[in-house]
């Protein structure tokens, strides 16, 4: 398992984002994005050089030496503003995955739009699992 550690929140001293990668006996990986503990880590965007630079990480999911297949990637507890989800969007739509789970993400509108381009995009993706999310519908 990699753990990566990048920040604490000030207030209640929590890890501000955590990757993780555990590789399977088929050789399949996971990736967690999120705080462990309860409670909901809100857009900043001074984290948008740490969402770059994971999205460019993902894309590289399928190229060159280091391939490998990715089995499930999760975020969990961050709020996924439309920049985020801008950001996140291209690797997204091309990485090899089975499963995506946004859990706690505060997706909105924007959000819903960004998993249909994605389910649509990237025909890999077997599992899609929306726990706890806000997703209003409706016109405005």
């Amino acid at each position: 398992i990699l753990s990566i550690v990048n920040g604490t929140s000030k207030l209640n001293r929590l890890k501000l984002m955590t990757l993780e990668q555990t590789r399977h006996e088929t050789g399949a990986k996971e990736i967690e994005v999120g705080l462990r503990a309860a409670g909901l880590l809100l857009h900043d965007d001074s984290l948008l050089l740490l969402w770059k630079q994971f999205a460019e990480a993902l894309k590289s999911l399928g190229h060159g030496h280091d391939t490998f297949p990715l089995r499930r990637l999760t975020i969990v507890n961050v709020q996924l503003s439309t920049k985020v989800l801008s950001i996140l969007a291209p690797a997204l739509k091309k990485i090899p995955l089975d499963q995506l789970v946004l859990e706690n993400n505060r997706l909105g509108r924007d959000g819903i739009k960004f998993v249909g381009s994605i389910l649509e995009a990237n025909p890999s993706i077997k599992t899609l699992c929306l726990g706890r999310n806000e997703m209003k519908f409706g016109c405005d």
